[in-house]
């Protein structure tokens, strides 16, 4: 099911064999982004906006691919909702832009953000500071999806498949996909959703670290005990003095670094 999933929405994907300065042409990406291998690209301290202005023009926000970026025909696009519900749902994009919206400005920031900080540092993505943007986000809220498709009682994660590989499959609390904050986005920073961030349809879950917010969103599963898929039980993880895994990362705790002087 989730490989037909994907191979229902997606064409083609970005070429990520390329030059980064060709990536980031292909995907309407400043070129000055920095480069940290396949789409994984930090917007440096200095691109931010002057005289304390704090939405990251979407062409300079940062982008975390944790494989392929695929581009997807938003005719061909759909949404499937499943599991511990009353009615399945399949959902076209006009569907959701019918749909009560929600704008919120929010942060969001990858897990490693600041990782080369560390001593030792921790393996990954070598970040910077350069893995966090603010932006507008506009869509409508998860929790009326399912409530359209109504929840059993005893229902306890929601699981988002993302449409860039099978496996990117990422547990969600019912409690916080029930919040009005947490968004199925169409929009950022007043244009529709692109490529390079999830488009057409990006789940947005504020506050949490970025892997919650799966990009590319093409199903959810209702599931009536925690999931334990990969991105919740073996990376994206808080581990022990014992080297056993704790439990997922969740929440991104406050953090400040100051942009200018320079």
């Amino acid at each position: 099911m989730t490989a037909t999933l994907i191979a229902r929405t997606q064409r083609q994907q970005v070429d990520l064999g390329r030059d980064s300065e060709n990536v980031l042409a292909v995907l309407g990406k400043d070129r000055r982004l920095t480069p940290y291998g396949g789409g994984n690209f930090g917007m440096p301290l200095e691109l931010m906006e002057p005289e304390g202005e704090l939405i990251v023009p979407t062409e300079r926000f940062f982008m975390r691919s944790n494989g392929p970026v695929p581009i997807i025909d938003p005719e061909a696009w759909s949404l499937t909702v499943t599991g511990r519900v009353n009615h399945s749902l399949h959902l076209r994009l006009d569907d959701l832009q019918t749909m009560p919206q929600r704008t919120l400005t929010a942060f969001l920031e990858c897990a490693g953000n600041g990782r080369t900080r560390f001593t030792p540092v921790p393996e990954g993505t070598p970040w910077g500071n350069d893995a966090a943007g603010n932006a507008i986000w506009e869509g409508v809220p998860l929790g009326l999806v399912l409530d359209l498709a109504g929840i059993h009682d005893g229902a306890v994660d929601v699981v988002s498949q993302g449409g860039d590989f099978p496996e990117m499959q990422r547990g969600l609390p019912l409690a916080v996909a029930r919040d009005p904050d947490t968004l199925l986005v169409l929009r950022m920073n007043g244009e529709p959703l692109p490529v390079a961030h999830g488009g057409p349809v990006h789940l947005l879950v504020p506050g949490w670290a970025g892997i919650a917010s799966t990009k590319w969103l093409v199903g959810l599963h209702v599931l009536d005990h925690p999931f334990a898929g990969f991105w919740n039980s073996d990376n994206y993880v808080f581990w022990g003095a014992d080297g056993t895994p704790q439990h997922p990362i969740r929440e991104m705790a406050v953090k400040s670094v100051i942009s200018a002087p320079h």
